[in-house]
């Protein structure tokens, strides 16, 4: 035993040094550059000798357990030393650069990036086109095709590469890499890496192998903490929901029939085409912080603004949150009118205060006064004209959209052309005289012109209807609130009826278990059927933003404590509770997620099983750090069967482990696999590439108790599982805000979100542990 353990101090001290070296190059990164890491760290033949190190030892560790006896073991681990080794051979035998090809050029040559050597190509590549393909009846990019030849001696072939389509000649992959803003030309990267990407890939498939295979051996300790005595069905408690009154009141605006005809027209609104009530839903919320004003819908609002200003400046609709910008206002309260941000001479009252923020000063609230201007903005470019792009015209085979205040094209008719310049004009009259019916007939002449001009690229009805009923039902933060209160009545009403009743069984308490099972089960099924709308209505999988992924989470905490309800007395409470906390850091950041189309690179089915994959680890992680949570409180509550409660959640944490790290190391390579389809590597050393893998390690040091010994004692291992979700909260969050790099384009959760984590790590991950331990230690002084 004593030489293994010298194996072991070797073999997982290596990793924690890595560990410590990964965690501060994302650091220096930030601070020096990423040339300088690249250069000096992540590039550097100390860094490639600390993975050998890692790797050499590890191989002794394997032979040291006799891990060949256990054959899925053996070969999960076996799986990393082999994807080590191809990450070694492409990077001593790999060659990565760059051709720049005009339309009809040739090119034999490209430049390494790596060492700045020249590279002879045997075969000759002439561009023989390019294009841009767009979302059908937009201007939004959806993939950039490059289309060439390949030229030998004596025979040519062609080839196409695009966003996300490689292609192959000869050892040498081609990704599309950029292109000439005239379109006449492309940029491609070429990669040659005959022995590292296949020896990469075999690793990949040997690793997914192993995962999949451990869950169906026998005698695995993951089987063991299955049958593990500890492990008890307890029954829970919970709650009830709260709800609330809007308070109605009427103002200068059309018919709610007639401004929903309104909302049904389609527009062209952040390079998609949508219903014309979504940009109204995002207008009022932009205003008044909520999608309704009043009694009236969004459409009246809208509708209001744009055919009754007068009546509107001087309606106290606009949210100022800031004290400062309230008091240059001049307003008591934190609603403002249009007719507040002007003076008596008409004089603008923020005027100044902009100007010093445009010359670089830093005064107070500049954050908040410029997104007050940016509403008062937003309501002059309504009275203007140019937000309603609604008279969509076809153009070589696209649709392009104007507004009545554009420059339109000279080949339409004089009809079209009287049509769009003049019809808002018309609509003011009819509304300045209340000729509700001539309005419903001008808004069905619109519909009519934009099914005739637009055709089949427009939506369907069934889109519209389905957009609308979204704009409707998107309520996150009352879910995410009532959830949370649940959670938490729950997990003290638990306390105090263990408290009261010890020997409490599920058969002598049957009604809140089942109510809060439904109640668990109805949140699921919501949150789920909003998910499902929103990938309905923009045509893709909803998982390509932060507001998308944090929903999708809360899906998976809701729908994995109902499933795991009957091995856990804590499922159903901490789902409610976890799911309430990342649906209301969702909401704080993006309380108006707009739906808009995925850039290029992400149209890939392997960004949706990556994504996937990764928050359903975070899910579990989640969970285990409630379980530590949990027993904390035993402890600092002095339960009598706080040890045995600390176990039997322990056991739990443990078996979540297993197909959490799991989990996390397969998302971790089908990304590596889709950012080598997309990037032409498959590890670039990004931040959060980075802080996943230091993720993957930490929570992998656990599932490796009979050697790390200090884990099998359940209160250590509750407070390094505690820790341990920091490197998730840094992964998630941290990164986003903190270090940037190329993953950071999905972190819309926002810096007020950010503040809030930091404050509740604060008080949960020092205090809570810091009084358990204080307690959990006089505990075990007095029974010794």
């Amino acid at each position: 035993m004593k030489k293994s353990s010298y194996t072991n101090k070797i073999a997982f001290g290596f990793l924690i040094i890595m560990l410590v070296t990964l965690a501060l190059a994302t650091v220096i990164e930030k601070i020096k550059g990423t040339d300088f890491a690249v250069t000096y760290i992540y590039g550097s033949w100390i860094f490639v000798g600390l993975w050998f190190i890692i790797t050499i030892s590890a191989f002794a560790y394997i032979l040291q357990q006799k891990m060949y006896k256990r054959p899925m073991v053996f070969l999960l681990h076996l799986s990393f030393i082999v994807i080590l080794l191809g990450a070694f051979l492409t990077f001593t035998t790999g060659t990565q650069g760059r051709i720049h090809l005009r339309l009809g050029e040739s090119a034999n040559t490209f430049i390494d990036k790596k060492n700045n050597t020249q590279h002879v190509l045997p075969f000759d590549i002439v561009l023989s086109g390019f294009q841009i393909n767009y979302y059908p009846g937009t201007q939004a990019p959806s993939d950039y095709v490059s289309t060439f030849k390949i030229i030998y001696d004596s025979e040519e072939t062609t080839g196409q590469v695009s966003m996300n389509k490689v292609f192959s000649e000869n050892g040498f992959r081609f990704y599309q890499s950029g292109y000439d803003m005239d379109e006449q030309g492309a940029m491609l990267l070429v990669k040659s890496d005959k022995y590292g990407l296949p020896i990469t890939y075999v690793g990949y498939f040997l690793l997914l192998v192993a995962m999949i295979g451990y869950f169906f051996s026998k005698n695995t300790e993951f089987r063991r903490l299955l049958k593990h005595p500890a492990l008890k069905q307890v029954a829970i408690a919970v709650l009830f929901m709260a709800g609330g009154t809007t308070v109605a009141n009427g103002q200068n605006t059309v018919p709610k029939d007639v401004a929903k005809k309104m909302g049904e027209l389609q527009m062209l609104y952040r390079d998609r085409i949508c219903p014309l009530e979504t940009f109204a839903h995002d207008f009022t919320l932009k205003l008044y912080g909520k999608s309704t004003y009043k009694s009236l819908s969004c459409e009246q609002v809208l509708s209001g603004w744009l055919l009754y200003p007068g009546q509107w400046k001087d309606e106290k609709i606009i949210k100022i949150k800031d004290k400062g910008v309230q008091q240059r206002l001049g307003i008591n309260g934190k609603y403002a009118s249009f007719s507040d941000f002007f003076s008596d001479g008409r004089d603008y009252k923020l005027r100044e205060p902009l100007r010093r923020i445009r010359l670089g000063e830093d005064i107070e609230s500049a954050k908040d006064i410029i997104a007050a201007d940016e509403k008062i903005q937003l309501l002059f470019m309504l009275q203007l004209g140019v937000l309603l792009k609604i008279f969509p015209i076809g153009s070589q085979g696209n649709l392009v959209w104007y507004s009545p205040a554009d420059v339109l094209p000279e080949s339409l008719s004089e009809n079209e052309r009287l049509l769009i310049q003049g019809s808002f004009d018309l609509l003011t009259d009819y509304a300045d005289g209340k000729d509700w019916e001539a309005m419903g007939t001008t808004l069905d002449k619109l519909q009519l012109f934009q099914r005739k001009s637009g055709g089949a690229l427009l939506l369907f009805p069934r889109k519209i209807v389905a957009e609308r009923l979204y704009n409707k039902v998107n309520t996150i933060k009352p879910i995410a609130m009532g959830n949370l209160l649940i959670g938490i009545f729950a997990l003290f009403y638990f306390f105090r009826r263990e408290k009261n009743y010890p020997d409490l069984s599920p058969s002598k308490f049957r009604i809140i278990p089942l109510l809060l099972t439904v109640l668990l089960l109805a949140s699921g099924l919501f949150v789920f059927f909003l998910i499902c709308l929103r990938g309905y209505i923009s045509s893709r999988i909803p998982l390509g933003n932060g507001f998308e992924t944090m929903q999708f989470l809360a899906i998976c905490i809701l729908f994995l404590a109902f499933f795991f309800q009957r091995k856990s007395f804590l499922s159903i409470p901490f789902g409610f509770i976890f799911s309430g906390l990342v649906l209301l850091v969702s909401g704080m950041g993006a309380s108006n997620p707009q739906i808009t189309q995925l850039q290029p690179v992400l149209l890939s089915p392997l960004l949706s099983i990556h994504v996937s994959l990764i928050m359903m680890a975070y899910t579990l992680f989640g969970f285990v750090t409630l379980n530590s949570i949990a027993s904390f409180l035993y402890v600092i509550f002095g339960r009598q069967n706080a040890n045995n409660r600390i176990v039997q959640l322990s056991v739990i944490s443990r078996i979540f482990l297993y197909p959490g790290v799991f989990l996390l190391v397969a998302g971790i390579f089908v990304g590596a696999v889709w950012a080598e389809v997309s990037w032409g590597t498959y590890w670039s050393w990004d931040p959060k590439e980075t802080w996943a893998l230091i993720t993957m390690i930490i929570y992998a040091l656990p599932l490796h108790a009979k050697s790390l010994v200090r884990f099998e004692k359940p209160f250590f291992f509750h407070c390094y599982a505690l820790w341990a979700f920091l490197s998730v909260l840094m992964t998630y969050f941290g990164v986003n805000y903190l270090l940037g790099g190329l993953h950071s384009y999905g972190g819309d959760i926002g810096l007020n979100s950010v503040l809030v984590i930091f404050v509740i790590v604060s008080v949960i991950f020092i205090l809570l542990p810091l009084c358990a331990f204080l307690k959990y230690r006089k505990m075990v002084l007095l029974n010794n």
